[in-house]
């Protein structure tokens, strides 16, 4: 049964480093070739130019895994995501597949109750569950 903290949510399965999780497809404003844009870097930080404007840019792999991956991939696709200050910004990932309808539960545990990274989990295709990112407030991730 559905509760306060379960929704019916669309999401968007991407893959980064071979491993699965949703986006919430609310957040999603385009999706993006990666060799198709013009990537700068500046320091550490990575940047595309979207639209005319500079975007910050996060390699959801270096996120994820805090540089330590053990076989770097190449970005492929681009997400840009907007949060609820209608800011854009631009998350490269692996794969994208198709979008689905899930439920999504929040995190009742304390260990995961105020995890900013993300906002819930969802049970996805013959029953392999997934994270769900939090695009909600994009400033967590820069």
């Amino acid at each position: 049964p559905l509760n306060t903290g379960n929704q019916t949510r669309d999401l968007l399965p991407v893959e980064v480093a071979g491993l699965l999780f949703g986006v919430e497809y609310r957040f999603l404003r385009e999706i993006l070739r990666f060799d198709q844009l013009n990537a700068h870097a500046f320091k550490e930080n990575g940047f595309v130019n979207y639209r005319d404007s500079l975007v910050p840019l996060i390699d959801m792999t270096t996120l994820l895994t805090g540089g330590q991956d053990r076989e770097p991939q190449t970005i492929e696709k681009i997400l840009v995501v907007e949060d609820e200050q209608e800011r854009n910004i631009c998350f490269g990932i692996h794969k994208v597949n198709r979008k689905v309808k899930a439920v999504v539960s929040a995190f009742e545990h304390d260990f995961l109750a105020d995890n900013q990274l993300f906002s819930g989990a969802a049970v996805v295709g013959a029953g392999k569950p997934i994270l769900v990112f939090n695009f909600r407030d994009i400033g967590v991730f820069l």
